[in-house]
């Protein structure tokens, strides 16, 4: 989602490409990690499109060890798993039923809308309490802008109330800082942006 010009020593001029989707996503759970979870066990992702490519590949450049993922289309979990030959991704095929360690980072990369607290909607997929492990602590990103409070972070509010709440504008700030960077190679003014 970033190209950057670059000239070469013969003073021609070569496109570099970067994706900083992933960079926001690992900047905001690093950011917000309990001291105890540096190096998280599990994480979960939700969805299997191109911005849970990007968190994958940001969990796994954090060092989480497995990665859960759930996606109502069983063949485009099937076709992200085999794009990441070597990180342990899993699919599961229910939220809050973990065949290992529970997660202690959660990335959701559908829409807010494609979600819901109501167990009896057959429009949007239910988020169970269960998504959270009892007693547990971590950080939750919704990659999703509108609404900033998503059901998602909504349910991590009320039920996990330890747990680092991120949003989806959290993400792009920091993405955007990445941008900043890659074209100016120099720091953003971050207080003056935020």
């Amino acid at each position: 989602n970033t190209i950057v010009p670059l000239r070469r020593e013969d003073g021609t001029v070569a496109l570099y490409g970067e994706n900083t989707d992933w960079l926001g996503i690992r900047e905001c759970i690093v950011a917000r990690l309990p001291a105890a979870s540096a190096r998280p066990k599990a994480a979960l992702v939700i969805g299997a499109g191109g911005t849970a490519r990007a968190a994958i590949y940001a969990l796994s450049k954090i060092g989480v060890r497995t990665i859960y993922l759930f996606n109502r289309t069983r063949a485009s979990a099937e076709a992200l798993v085999q794009a990441f030959p070597n990180v342990d991704v899993r699919i599961i095929d229910r939220l809050g039923a973990w065949p290992v360690d529970a997660p202690t980072v959660i990335v959701s990369t559908v829409p807010a809308s494609a979600t819901t607290l109501d167990g009896t909607s057959l429009d949007a997929l239910y988020l169970p309490a269960e998504i959270f492990a009892k007693d547990s602590e971590g950080v939750v990103v919704d990659m999703a802008y509108r609404p900033a409070l998503t059901p998602l972070l909504q349910l991590a509010g009320n039920v996990a109330k330890s747990w680092k709440c991120v949003r989806g504008l959290d993400v792009l700030l920091e993405q955007g800082y990445a941008q900043f960077f890659l074209w100016t190679n120099r720091q953003c003014p971050r207080r003056a942006v935020a």
